[in-house]
């Protein structure tokens, strides 16, 4: 009876956000935390070894590399960013004359759950149809399944589909033709660790870039450069969008583009020291010394 009454007392307080557990509920939620900080520690001691008996580490972002130091590694710590490939040859796609050319922003990713989430949260949650009702996006790959089956985007899909064309499965020449005759790319990205390629690949292709912040981990010199624009809310993503599509085509100088070309694997590798790094890591004379 004490006990109902109090249930009855915090009802009255917090109105109807009640939520009762069981004793086998609250039971599964232990084991639950349990399981994770075992899974947590059980990836960090190998981790740990491994960092510990490494003679070089390789680092995709300066937060990457911190951690590694903070574990006490004695090995040197090399930050080398993501790149990615020089652009080989393209190939219209069958509903690439769905596009039309120069006028369209384009998004790529996977079936990581991340990247439909993300573009779901930063470019549906504040709704297409402040769009004009042609075809204004691409979405292409693995996540365009995810995204079209959404609940930000489904409800609305004879109304978005005037405005949004799939490309689930689209080859690498046929990414490529979709990418050169977009007017820019859009990095909806919210979670996640690491460096991105796909941050890497729409940098290099010289065209207006809108992103988030966590898109741009190990990029963040590019934050102020021209063509780069980073929205930390859907509403700026979304006005950012509306600004490009209505906005001029990006022109960027011979030195603007050579700073993005950078990135290409080729660049990137050859200023990166990874060379002299690992022959120097794999000399008997190398001794690590403890940090």
């Amino acid at each position: 009876d004490a006990a109902l009454q109090e249930s009855r007392n915090a009802e009255a307080v917090y109105g109807r956000s009640v939520v009762v557990l069981s004793v086998a509920a609250l039971a599964a939620v232990l084991l639950a935390v349990l399981a994770g900080l075992w899974l947590t520690r059980s990836i960090r001691a190998p981790l740990a070894h491994a960092v510990d008996a490494a003679d070089l580490i390789i680092a995709v972002s300066q937060t990457e590399a911190d951690y590694y130091r903070a574990l006490g590694c004695g090995a040197p710590v090399l930050t080398i960013r993501n790149g990615t490939d020089r652009p080989g040859r393209s190939r219209r796609p069958f509903e690439g004359g769905e596009l039309p050319a120069g006028e369209y922003l384009v998004f790529v990713g996977s079936a990581y759950p991340p990247n439909v989430t993300g573009f779901t949260n930063f470019v549906l949650s504040e709704s297409l149809y402040g769009l004009p009702p042609t075809k204004q996006l691409a979405v292409c790959g693995g996540a365009a399944d995810g995204i079209f089956g959404s609940q930000q985007y489904l409800p609305h899909a004879s109304s978005y589909g005037d405005r949004v064309h799939f490309f689930s499965r689209p080859s690498d020449p046929e990414l490529h033709w979709i990418q050169e005759r977009s007017k820019g790319t859009i990095l909806p990205i919210s979670s996640g660790g690491g460096s991105n390629l796909k941050t890497a690949e729409a940098l290099c292709g010289g065209k207006w870039v809108i992103a988030t912040p966590v898109a741009l981990r190990s990029f963040e010199d590019f934050e102020k450069e021209k063509g780069v624009l980073v929205a930390r809310t859907p509403k700026q993503f979304r006005d950012a969008m509306l600004d490009v599509l209505h906005g001029p085509q990006l022109e960027l100088t011979k030195k603007q583009l050579e700073k993005r070309h950078t990135l290409y694997w080729d660049n990137l590798l050859e200023r990166s020291g990874l060379i002299a790094a690992i022959k120097k890591a794999a000399s008997p004379m190398t001794g690590k010394v403890k940090a």
